[in-house]
């Protein structure tokens, strides 16, 4: 500062909610990155004693408002990534509209993060990708399916179905959802949504019901549906466990882990990596907290049962979507627009969490966690010009 100016500051607090026990919470946070730490440095004694072992805060000038909050969303994305899954989610709160949008436009695409903002809650919502959401596509492909045969009609409607799309609120709440199936509107940019889909790995129920309310802010919402996938709570061996001697496997495949079924506990030198505790569709209506929920976990008793209910209740909301003329015009022409495909869903979703299995015991041990081989093929294009190809493409034209 020149001239004896004063700086006025703004103040954000970070804040990581704990997916595990409170120690190792604070455990992550104390491993914030040294460039946020001697941000705190800056601040009086007064200041600093105000803040407690689950929040911190950061100061800046204000006009650096942005640059903090990048800073602040780099440091809890990497905590995340970090945690192997074990926390899932970090607030930043109390940002102003103006700092999110100024990040919004000139930040949030170059991040792996995922974020949202609650407003007025003044809360920017940091997650990222967790190893179910690759699965969780593949479930939601006849949802893709249902609606190219809906617009293959003669309806001069058009439906569609997005992934990861922001959706703005007049609230100016931003939420991403995983899915979201809606109608296009002729002369608007967004679509305007009445199903969204979510995938909660590891969430508490408050954040996923905080998503949820917040979700049915977006006026013509009929639904949201809710993949929730719970995880008993993950421990790396003690320390005083011995670690195996010789070479490591590459990855965890059949032939190094004893015979178990998709999604059932994955151990290895007898300790559990990954254990699943919950997998079930929650379908959450408007004006009602209390969703259907189906047990979609291998073993449940009733489990084809619960798979039929779900793709039954799926199936409706989207013909509450569309409108019951064209719904059954669409059921009539499409030989079968379900069910989902759950023995697909369980295969994928189990590879993903062998991945995770196996960059916890690498990281426990030590070791970098590599990717197994690829065999290379070479394409064909690259036995020829590039060239040549597109003169022979043009000369049949």
């Amino acid at each position: 500062m020149q001239g004896g100016e004063s700086a006025s500051y703004t103040y954000f607090t970070a804040r990581v909610t704990p997916r595990t026990s409170a120690e190792q919470a604070r455990l992550l946070l104390d491993r914030t990155p040294v460039p946020l730490r001697n941000t705190i440095a800056g601040l009086s004694l007064a200041e600093q004693e105000s803040s407690n072992s689950s929040a911190k805060s950061f100061l800046q000038p204000e006009h650096s408002t942005d640059s903090c909050c990048v800073q602040q969303i780099n440091a809890k994305g990497t905590l995340l990534l970090e945690s192997l899954g074990s926390v899932t989610r970090a607030e930043i709160e109390d940002v102003d509209f103006a700092t999110w949008q100024e990040f919004e436009s000139q930040h949030a695409e170059s991040f792996s993060f995922r974020t949202q903002y609650f407003h007025p809650e003044r809360i920017i919502i940091v997650t990222h990708a967790s190893p179910t959401h690759s699965s969780f596509t593949t479930l939601l492909r006849p949802i893709v399916d249902f609606t190219r045969a809906v617009n293959d009609g003669d309806s001069d409607q058009q439906f569609a179905v997005t992934t990861n799309e922001t959706i703005k609120l007049q609230s100016k709440t931003s939420i991403i959802p995983d899915l979201g199936f809606g109608k296009r509107v002729v002369g608007h940019r967004a679509s305007q949504w009445f199903v969204t889909f979510e995938c909660a790995w590891n969430q508490s129920a408050a954040d996923l019901l905080a998503k949820v309310k917040k979700s049915f802010e977006t006026p013509h919402l009929l639904a949201v549906v809710c993949l929730v996938i719970d995880e008993k709570q993950y421990k790396a061996p003690l320390t005083t466990v011995a670690k195996p001697e010789g070479e490591m496997p590459a990855c965890f495949t059949p032939d190094v882990l004893a015979p178990r079924q998709p999604l059932s506990p994955i151990l290895y030198v007898d300790h559990p990596w990954v254990h699943i505790k919950k997998l079930s569709m929650n379908i959450y209506l408007r004006e009602n907290e209390t969703p259907s929920c189906f047990n979609l976990l291998p073993g449940t008793t009733d489990l084809k049962n619960q798979q039929e209910q779900a793709d039954r209740a799926v199936l409706r909301l989207l013909g509450a979507a569309i409108g019951l003329d064209l719904f059954r015009k669409t059921l009539e022409k499409t030989e079968k627009p379900f069910p989902f495909d759950w023995v697909e869903f369980y295969e994928k979703l189990d590879h993903s969490l062998l991945g995770l299995a196996h960059e916890r015991f690498s990281t426990w041990m030590g070791i970098e966690s590599v990717n197994p081989p690829v065999e290379v093929v070479k394409h064909p294009l690259e036995d020829l010009e590039v060239d040549t190809v597109i003169d022979d493409f043009c000369s049949k034209k």
